[in-house]
């Protein structure tokens, strides 16, 4: 006899639950690109049709919401305020660190996004929301220093794009090349001479 739709509904989400566990337990010790779809079904001991089911556009779909977890079990919003700081540098190279630690926690899964857009160009478009939470954890403590740090002469406007692009990319290749450019501090400060060249420039 077939589920109710009652019934249906109260299995799902433990279903869709187990997968995304057993989907980060594989990707965490294999790496995104040796993870195949058939052997996560496997592993949760589920068939491909369940799978294909709860996940229809695959393991983007999956990759996705395993990195809004690692994102919200961080508790981003926690770790970047300004109110404790008494200056911009002060403040700027906190985040900076954080940005580095948060980087280095969700290691395996910004690789495995970039796999992912490597691999298939197209995937950057279908992956764009994945990356609005990154985008916000790098700019946005940032914007906030300069608007209560008014004395910092630090002029974001117009900047926001290639300051996210050089930051991220700078600390992307410290933590995946096991620190590229030295110590943490060594980066921070190369990341504080960046910023600081970059907003302090005429447009």
């Amino acid at each position: 006899m077939a589920p109710d739709s009652n019934e249906k509904r109260n299995i799902e989400p433990s279903t869709k639950d187990h997968i995304i566990r057993v989907a980060t337990e594989l990707i965490t010790s294999k790496g995104y690109s040796r993870v195949s779809m058939r052997e996560i079904a496997r592993k949760a001991n589920i068939s491909a049709g369940t799978l294909f089911y709860h996940f229809k556009k695959g393991k983007s779909e999956i990759l996705k919401i395993i990195f809004k977890d690692v994102l919200e079990k961080l508790e981003v919003g926690r770790f970047f305020s300004v109110d404790n700081f008494d200056n911009f540098t002060e403040a700027l190279k906190t985040i900076l660190y954080r940005n580095i630690d948060l980087h280095r926690k969700s290691r395996e899964f910004s690789a495995a996004m970039e796999v992912e857009i490597i691999s298939n160009m197209d995937s950057y478009i279908k992956l764009s929301e994945f990356l609005e939470p990154e985008i916000d954890i790098i700019i946005e403590p940032i914007i906030s220093a300069a608007k209560k740090f008014k004395e910092s002469n630090f002029s974001l406007e117009g900047k926001e794009k290639i300051i996210l692009q050089a930051v991220d990319a700078i600390i992307h290749r410290h933590i995946y090349y096991r620190n590229m450019f030295g110590s943490d501090e060594d980066l921070v400060n190369l990341l504080m001479k960046i910023i600081l060249a970059i907003a302090r420039e005429e447009n």
